[in-house]
């Protein structure tokens, strides 16, 4: 054990009161405020002159407040900060498919959602309210469109079904494999060669017609297709991937490509709202001891990157949980430890608060406390391990945190 014995006062003003880890002076960067609406975000106004990422981290998967407040920031950013886009934790190809609807191309909603999307998160009623919102902004601006990105290559069926229909619809009959088992399955050695091969020579075709792909549709149309090829060469490298951590390593990895590419479009000014667990939206090793998304994206970026976590302290959440020896939906219940982090933030007198931990960090009386690991209360993403509280480096991690004194269970859609 590394224990200094010689410990400086100033050390000692660091120290959290008995009970909660509250340092002293924290309140002056703590804003309470009262609903989860866009008109009440006015203290990120002035985070973000020079930001054209802001990452989203929800605390958990399972609460409706964390959808919610997702359409909630897309509002304020998209009417106040002319941010152009949301870019979600879903797969590249059914991002896609789900902008068609927002972008008034598609009308059949449930269809995209029950038939092509992959993840029960958009599944609910909150997202549902998400994509109407974004839907009815573009017929009331079309001169200034928002879209929906997916960032995630875990599964690529959506990808390949666009590609061969893109192909297929300029006569061009290639063969394009299913694609139809996500990154977690086990793949015999002979389907790896298999889908290795069939993307190389998917790619050595489009590459090769690529000339000839252009004049028949359009460069943008065949850009679009070869990104989705791409994104397939990116499943099948991380499926050959020998050990668990190297397939976390490179998803994030990707995700943080993905979305930087989206950066790219020099037609127009793109800032972006990055939606995705706490857990790949910090600059932190996190995830599994794994270098996540937004650790890619704040050093790529710099102050043009924000990540905002959330942390809750009461309320219910819906999460896969061990029920004897299978795993099965449950809600969780929580109630807020007093002897937490978090309980610092439920200070306000409000049922929501910001802390501004940019800010904070450079108060000299705060940089030592904030710098190290705090005891916070544990959501969970798809899966809860029976962990009310955790230690994270949260403060080092983001550049502010949005606290939800109460959450409830989001609210699925039924299944036709």
């Amino acid at each position: 054990m590394r224990f200094l014995i010689l410990l400086t006062l100033s050390w000692f003003v660091c120290l959290p009161r008995a009970g909660a880890q509250c340092p002293d002076g924290l309140e002056k960067y703590l804003t309470g405020f009262s609903g989860l609406e866009a008109g009440a975000f006015s203290f990120l106004d002035d985070q973000l002159d020079s930001v054209s990422v802001l990452g989203y981290g929800e605390d958990t998967h399972g609460s409706a407040e964390f959808t919610l407040l997702a359409g909630e920031l897309l509002k304020y950013l998209v009417e106040q900060h002319r941010f152009t886009g949301i870019v979600l934790e879903t797969m590249v190809g059914e991002g896609a498919y789900l902008d068609a609807y927002v972008q008034g191309e598609r009308d059949d909603r449930d269809y995209l959602l029950n038939e092509i999307n992959s993840s029960w998160r958009y599944r609910t009623e909150e997202f549902v309210a998400l994509l109407e919102w974004m839907r009815a902004y573009n017929v009331g601006h079309p001169d200034r469109p928002i879209h929906l990105y997916g960032s995630e290559m875990q599964f690529v069926q959506s990808d390949a079904r666009l590609v061969a229909d893109y192909l297929s619809a300029l006569g061009h009959e290639v063969e394009v494999a299913a694609y139809d088992k996500h990154l977690w399955q086990r793949f015999s050695p002979e389907e790896k060669a298999a889908l290795f091969n069939n993307y190389r020579q998917l790619l050595d075709y489009v590459t090769v017609h690529g000339p000839e792909l252009v004049t028949a549709s359009s460069r943008d149309a065949y850009e679009d297709m070869l990104r989705h090829v791409e994104v397939i060469g990116q499943f099948v490298l991380v499926i050959n991937q020998p050990r668990e951590r190297h397939k976390h390593d490179l998803r994030d990895l990707y995700a943080a490509e993905n979305l930087l590419l989206l950066l790219r479009d020099g037609s127009r000014d793109v800032r972006l709202l990055y939606w995705a667990h706490n857990a790949h939206v910090g600059d932190w090793v996190s995830n599994g001891q794994v270098d996540v998304t937004g650790h890619q994206l704040a050093k790529r970026m710099g102050r043009g990157y924000y990540g905002l976590a959330t942390d809750f302290g009461n309320g219910e959440f819906v999460a896969l949980a061990p029920r004897g020896e299978v795993w099965a939906d449950q809600v969780i219940s929580f109630e807020l430890d007093p002897t937490t982090f978090t309980s610092c933030l439920a200070r306000t007198g409000k049922p929501y608060s910001f802390l501004d931990l940019r800010a904070a960090r450079k108060d000299p009386a705060l940089k030592a406390s904030l710098s190290g690991p705090l005891k916070v209360m544990a959501g969970a993403g798809a899966q809860y391990y029976g962990q009310p509280t955790i230690e994270e480096n949260m403060g080092s991690a983001f550049d502010g945190i949005l606290y939800l004194d109460r959450v409830q269970p989001i609210n699925r859609l039924p299944r036709e």
